[in-house]
């Protein structure tokens, strides 16, 4: 136990020195930068984007099945890192003025975030979301693009002194089992007879997410099988 509290220390020891280093060298312009890429709505055009190059590599029905999979992701990923990880380790973010690096820490408009935040959320979140499309994708090209994008919004969280590196890598963690996990699920139903085949266009789309989640639900709880 001492060994590994020791270790323990010695990470976050190194944890906190490549944060520092990350964080430490600030300009106006990088801040309105990095404040920009860390936001949420000023992506929605790359999210369209997106969907608009899913539509046309996998058509309708697929690409339905593949925006459920992704709503899963995200809300499995969310969870499982804001409402189950975080209150369990309770790790400070740097911004938080409880914490003893606190000021050695540069902010961006005064932004702290909540006390908690390993792991972080937008390293799940964009890492998941980059690994499921280029599972579905299969393009070099396409999944380096999707990879320094999750890089770049992750290195904002550090820029703006919210989370350490190690918050980052852990939410890569988790965000890549999910991904992983739903990407799983959703071979298996573009797979079916349902998806695949040449079902009349009347067909309405909550028939998708149906599918779609009753199989989620069965793949996390095999007992339902038997209900």
């Amino acid at each position: 136990m001492e060994y590994l509290s020791t270790m323990i220390d010695w990470l976050k020891e190194i944890d906190t020195t490549l944060f520092l280093a990350g964080n430490g060298h600030h300009t106006f312009i990088m801040d309105n930068v990095m404040w920009f890429i860390s936001g949420k709505l000023e992506w929605i055009p790359f999210y369209l984007l997106l969907v608009v190059m899913l539509y046309q590599k996998v058509g309708l029905k697929k690409c339905i099945v593949a925006l459920l999979g992704v709503a899963s992701l995200i809300a499995l990923a969310d969870i499982t890192c804001s409402a189950l990880i975080r209150p369990a380790v309770c790790r400070m973010r740097p911004s938080c003025p409880d914490n003893p690096i606190y000021h050695l820490v540069n902010l961006v408009n005064d932004y702290h975030g909540r006390r908690y935040g390993f792991p972080s959320c937008h390293g799940a979140n964009t890492f998941g979301l980059a690994l499921f499309l280029s599972l579905i994708f299969k393009k070099r090209a396409i999944t380096i693009w999707l990879i320094v994008w999750s890089v770049v919004v992750s290195y904002s969280r550090i820029y703006l002194g919210v989370h350490y590196p190690g918050d980052i890598l852990a939410g890569y963690c988790v965000g890549g089992v999910y991904a992983l996990f739903v990407y799983r699920i959703f071979t298996f139903v573009s797979s079916s007879a349902f998806i695949s085949g040449n079902s009349g266009s009347g067909q309405h789309v909550f028939k998708f997410g149906n599918r779609f989640f009753a199989t989620l639900a069965h793949k996390s709880c095999p007992s339902l099988n038997n209900i």
